[in-house]
Order: structure tokens, then sequence, then C-alpha cells
């Protein structure tokens, strides 16, 4: 009888799970109930390239992450286990660094941490104004990358985890996939635009010594893009300029890069289309300063140490056709203090203060479509971008659609493409989108 009793228990356990996980995901989704945003997610194990039964067959892997995605990250507590065990584990390794950082009176301190002695022997003198030493403290790591706290100016990078050998193979077969997408349609203007870190700039050399600098493949990753009408690359070529136009605990650029990218996109554009016309102006900045922002490498690494001060931008854009097809940000919510997911410090302000669009359009009249193909750093700079163009189409390559690239390119009558990737996922595809296979051109 108690054998029964306990099979009749486990089973009602395990139906009880089998329901709760889809009906948390309904409210989620629906809002009904608030979700801290700190799950796993689970990838297709295979994506397949071109051919009769791809398709389906992507459907069919996409279907399986999305099962494996809701029965992880719905189970009750979720949240609250892995947030508190990740915080726990991170607050004990960064204490530990940081006495160990004291003790050794600036040497080497830790997983990850570079010395002034280690720098001196191995780095050149830099040709900018000489940079202090560095204390680099590992605080955490994903699949992907490994993250890293960084003083005296308190910000947070990340450093991929794929060898030399890998990024060299993917940034090539990438720039590949950029060619093959340029010759496809010659009909239309092709530019491109690429957002990095400071693990792409050559005075990371000077303050991660030990890890690998990817300033030589990103420079060959732009040189080897043939046919383009532009090419433009996020200016962070200096530490003072990464610390103003990027977040300090975030990948994105913040609404001063973000401005600055606009005006440089605008800027190459406009040498071949001037009926763009000029950049719009600023009108004006809002400051949030009881908001403390821990962006993606906080929130990925459980850091709460540093954080931004959350600000954005105001601009006179054009008119719109329709509201639904205009910017639209969340600034009211925020005035009135709304801002917060459930309280979470991780809250992900980049993501959440504008509505993310598939298309805009503005009355311009100036007869230029754009197609669009980007990833998140078009959260702060697509609408912008559209400002300037009677219509906007967004293409997202880790949607994983398939489409045929010509056959859009004509059916939205586009006149510009603009390829606005982060060189993590754009150049060196260390997430496996496949970025731009995905766009068939029947080749």
């Amino acid at each position: 009888m108690r054998d029964k009793i306990y099979i009749a228990a486990v089973c009602a356990i395990f139906f009880c799970l089998l329901a709760w996980c889809p009906l948390m995901l309904v409210l989620d989704k629906t809002g009904a109930v608030p979700f801290d945003d700190n799950r796993n997610y689970i990838e297709p194990e295979k994506i397949y390239g071109s051919g009769p039964l791809s398709g389906l067959l992507n459907k069919i892997e996409g279907g399986k992450a999305a099962i494996g995605n809701i029965y992880t990250n719905y189970l009750p507590a979720y949240d609250y286990i892995v947030r508190a065990m990740r915080d726990a584990d991170t607050s004990l390794q960064v204490d530990f660094v940081d006495m160990l950082a004291s003790l050794s009176e600036g040497g080497p301190a830790g997983p990850g941490e570079s010395g002034p002695e280690a720098a001196a022997d191995t780095v050149p003198e830099p040709t900018e104004p000489p940079l202090p030493d560095f204390t680099v403290t590992y605080i955490g790591e994903d699949a992907f990358r490994t993250f890293y706290a960084i003083r005296p100016y308190d910000f947070l990078e990340s450093v991929m985890k794929p060898d030399e050998d890998t990024l060299y193979g993917n940034m090539r077969r990438q720039a590949a996939g950029i060619n093959r997408l340029i010759k496809a349609n010659t009909d239309v203007d092709f530019y491109v635009y690429v957002g990095g870190t400071m693990q792409d700039e050559e005075y990371f050399r000077h303050i991660m010594p030990n890890e690998l600098c990817t300033a030589p493949m990103f420079n060959e990753f732009m040189d080897s893009i043939e046919g383009a009408a532009g090419k433009g690359r996020f200016k962070i070529d200096t530490l003072a300029k990464k610390l103003e136009k990027q977040w300090h605990t975030d990948h994105h650029w913040n609404s001063v890069g973000s401005y600055d990218v606009y005006c440089d996109i605008i800027g190459m554009i406009s040498q071949n289309s001037p009926e763009i016309g000029a950049p719009v102006k600023i009108a004006g900045i809002v400051e949030y300063p009881e908001i403390q922002f821990r962006g993606s490498y906080a929130n990925l690494a459980g850091y709460r140490r540093f954080y931004d001060d959350f600000f954005v931008y105001v601009y006179d854009l054009p008119d719109s056709p329709s509201p639904a097809l205009a910017m639209r940000d969340r600034d009211r919510e925020y005035a009135a203090g709304k801002h917060d997911d459930n309280k979470n410090i991780f809250t992900d302000h980049y993501v959440n203060y504008y509505h993310i669009k598939n298309r805009y359009a503005y009355n311009n009249g100036n007869g230029r479509n754009l197609m669009l193909i980007g990833d998140s750093l078009t959260y702060w700079s697509a609408w912008l971008i559209a400002a300037n163009f009677d219509a906007t189409y967004i293409y997202m390559p880790w949607d994983r659609q398939y489409i045929d690239y010509n056959k859009y390119i004509a059916d939205n009558n586009i006149t510009d493409v603009l390829l606005m990737v982060h060189s993590q996922a754009g150049i060196f595809d260390i997430y496996g989108y496949s970025t731009y296979g995905q766009l068939e051109t029947g080749e």
C-alpha cells in the first residue's frame, strides 16, 4: 500500500511540474507574473543550411530547444536558486582576489589578473598617453566569454573563449559570407559597420597582456570586405573613448556612443546618397539618478559592485505615417519609477527602455529604404538611423529565419543595406548563429 501511495505521489508531482512550466511561460509572456531574466538558454544542437528539408529540420531543432528552455527556466524557484548560488560564488571569489591583491601590493592576484610587472615585460611603450597600472580580476564566465573587473576605472570587460585558430577561421568565414551578399545584389548600396570590445583594440595588450588581442583579426576582417559602398567601425581606439561611449558594465554602447555611431553611419551613407540629409540634433538629455544600471557583463557574472548611471538622449525625430512605425520609449514609466523588473538589481535597462520593432517609417520623402542586418546593437541605434530614411526594415540573424535575400530587397523596395553587428557575433561568431547563412542568395 505504501509503495502505491509513494508512486502516486511521485506521479502527481511529475504531472504538476509538467503542467506548471508551460503555465508559467504563458504567465511570463502575458506579463501576469514577472520573472527575472536569469536563465540558461538552450540553443538548437544543429542548424541546417540550404536544402529541401532545411526549413523543417530547423523548426524541429528549434522546437526541441524551446521545450528544453521551458522545462529548465520555469521550474519552481529556479530564478532564486540560480541567483543566490551565483551571487554567493562571485562574492567569495571577489573578496578572496581583493585580499590577495592587497597582500601582493599590485602583483598577480588570481585567475585572469595581470600586474604591472607582467605588463612591462610583454608590452611595448604605448603611443597614447601612458596608461596606469591596472588590477584585472576574474569575476565569472559563461559558455562563450570570461568576465573581468578592471580597476582603477571600475569597469567590466569580457574576453572570448575560443582559441586563436578558431577565431581566425570564424572571422574569415564571416567575411566570405558578407562578400557573398555584396556580390548577390549590386542594385543596392551595401554598408558595413562593426561595434567591438576592448579586446579588438591595441591598448588591450597593456591592460590584459596575458590574453589574446584580436585587433589584427578585426583589421583583417575589415580589409577583406570587398565591394562595399562604405565601411566603418565603432571608434573606441583609446581607453578614454571606450569609457565615454560604452556602458561600464555592459557590452553595448550608451547614448554618447549610439549618437556617435549614428553620425558615423549617416555621414558614410550620405556620401553616396546625400538626399538622406544630415544627422538629427540632440534635443536634450534625461538622467535617472535613482537607477544603478548593472548591464550584461554584471548580470552574467552576478557582479554587483560596479554600476552605471543611467541616462538617455532626446531627439527631434521626423513625423511618422503611423505611431506603430515610430520610435517609442518608456520615458513615462521610467519617470514614474516603474523601471525595475520585480526589484531586480540586474534589470536590463538597455533592452527595456526602447520598444524594439522590426520596421520604422518616417515622412522624409527621399526615396531611400534601408534593410538593417543587425543584433542587439540596433536597440539604441536602428530607430535613430531610420530617421533619415523613408522606411527601415530590421533583420536579426539570431531569429534563424531563412529568407530569400534578393526577394526581400525587391519586395520592400530596398535601396540600401546596412550590416551593423557586434564583433563577437558578427565577426567571430562565438554564439554559432551562422550569422549570414540564413540570407539565401541561390549560391
